[in-house]
Formats: C-alpha cells, sequence, structure tokens
C-alpha cells in the first residue's frame, strides 16, 4: 500500500468516527441494521 492510500484510509475513518459520533444511537442503529441484513443475506 502506498502512503496516499493509507492517508485516504485515515481520512475515511476520521470521517465515519465523526458521523458516528454525531449521529450516536442513530448511526449506531443504522449500521446494526445493516450488518443484520448482510448477516441474513450471507445465512441464505
Amino acid at each position: 500500500m502506498t502512503s496516499q492510500c493509507v492517508v485516504q484510509l485515515a481520512k475515511l475513518l476520521e470521517r465515519n468516527t465523526e458521523v458516528v459520533m454525531r449521529f450516536g444511537v442513530v448511526g449506531l442503529e443504522g449500521q446494526r441494521l445493516l450488518v443484520a441484513r448482510y448477516g441474513l443475506l450471507w445465512f441464505l
């Protein structure tokens, strides 16, 4: 991986944590729903 890729990933992670912190429970619930949906797809 190039250093540019690492920087991009770091920025994405920062943005994601900001969003989760900003929306709090709503963001976490949304993620849980997404995980549940993908989990169901995997098991089916």
